[in-house]
């Protein structure tokens, strides 16, 4: 039987990129919508280097730091 909990634990773990809902409806995980947020950024020409915490540097106009 398929719990809420069941669902979020679905929704919030693991490295799968997509999950069935109770209908059956394949939906993100928090994995997949991060693949697809880095896979647009790249593809923005933007370049991650690092958070915030880390001390990160911009050295060029394409670069983002992370929060």
């Amino acid at each position: 039987m398929i719990t809420p909990r069941t669902l979020i634990t679905s929704q919030m773990t693991g490295s799968m990129k997509r999950w069935d809902d109770r209908f059956g409806k394949p939906r993100l995980t928090w994995h997949g919508m991060e693949q697809r947020y880095k896979t647009a950024l790249a593809n923005l020409g933007l370049n991650p280097v690092g958070t915030f915490q880390g001390g990160a540097v911009i050295n060029s106009a394409g670069d983002i730091i992370q929060g």
